[in-house]
């Protein structure tokens, strides 16, 4: 096992004071959460972001915290350490498989015409082709009737 100091002294070589690093990180974040406004930017619009982060999901805040990590220390360090660049690479691709995964549990059919009352209210009481268990439900991903797809639940 490496002393303390020595750990600390190959860090700060590799990615630059620590006190530095982190007001850049925090000031990342702070701009990510609507913490900190832009300059020409209205209270209403910083708001806004803060509602947009806080409707994110924790992968999707996790990972934009550790990528801003890496970024303060690209920013602050040894912008040519390839590895800060794969671990955001990695952190981006994790939050994009979940993506896909939870786009794959809503797998959209497209109907051949546009579905009227009758036909939706019989989709949703038949089998249509959904595993037990499941159902189909016409919805956008706003929540409102999309006569064209359903999509499987």
């Amino acid at each position: 096992m490496s002393d303390i100091n020595e750990t600390l002294a190959e860090r700060g070589a590799r990615y630059g004071k620590f006190k530095t690093h982190a007001a850049i990180a925090q000031g990342l974040k702070n701009i990510m959460t609507g913490y900190m406004r832009f300059a020409d930017e209205t209270e209403a619009e910083a708001r806004a972001r803060t509602a947009k982060w806080n409707a994110l999901s924790p992968d999707k805040k996790e990972a934009l915290d550790i990528i801003a990590h890496k970024i303060a220390r690209i920013l602050n360090g040894d912008p040519e350490y390839a590895d800060n660049w794969h671990d955001i690479i990695g952190y981006a691709k994790l939050v994009e498989d979940n993506i896909y995964e939870a786009n794959a549990r809503m797998a959209v059919r497209v109907s051949e015409k546009p579905l009227n009352k009758a036909e939706i209210q019989r989709e949703l009481t038949e089998d249509a082709g959904a595993d037990e268990g499941e159902r189909l439900v016409p919805r956008r991903g706003d929540g409102t009737l999309d006569h064209g797809a359903r999509r499987k639940l």
